[in-house]
C-alpha cells in the first residue's frame, strides 16, 4: 500500500469508528463515563496520531528504530510532543499550529 491508501484507510476507519455509535446503536445511550464511548473516542487520537507519525518518518519507520534518533528525527519528535503540550494546556488548535510550524520552519530552515 502507498501512503495515499493507508492516509484513506485510516480516515475511513476513524470515521466508522465515530459514527458507528450514532448509525448503529441509535437505542443504546452510553454515558460519558462508559468504557465503550472512552473507546470510540480516543480510537481517533491513536488514528490521527499514526497518521502523523508515518508522514514525519514515511518509511524510515520500518526499516530500523534507530533511524529515529538522528538531528531530524529529534526534532520531528520534539515539535510533535510540543504540540501535544501545547493543545493540552491552552485547547486551542490554532495556536499550537502556529507555535509548532514556526518552531519546525525555524529550525529546518536554519540547516540550509
Amino acid at each position: 500500500m502507498n501512503k495515499w491508501q493507508i492516509l484513506i484507510w485510516a480516515g475511513l476507519f476513524s470515521y466508522t469508528l465515530r459514527a458507528f455509535p450514532v448509525l448503529v446503536m441509535q437505542r443504546i445511550r452510553f454515558s460519558g463515563d462508559s468504557q465503550v464511548f472512552r473507546f470510540l473516542n480516543y480510537s481517533v487520537y491513536g488514528v490521527i496520531g499514526g497518521i502523523i507519525y508515518s508522514s514525519l518518518f514515511g518509511a524510515r519507520q520500518y526499516e530500523n528504530l534507530a533511524g529515529h534518533f538522528d538531528a531530524d528525527g529529534l526534532t520531528k519528535i520534539a515539535v510533535v510532543i510540543a504540540a501535544v503540550v501545547i493543545s493540552s494546556k491552552t485547547k486551542s488548535l490554532l495556536i499550537t499550529l502556529s507555535f509548532c510550524l514556526t518552531a519546525y520552519a525555524i529550525v529546518f530552515w536554519g540547516r540550509t
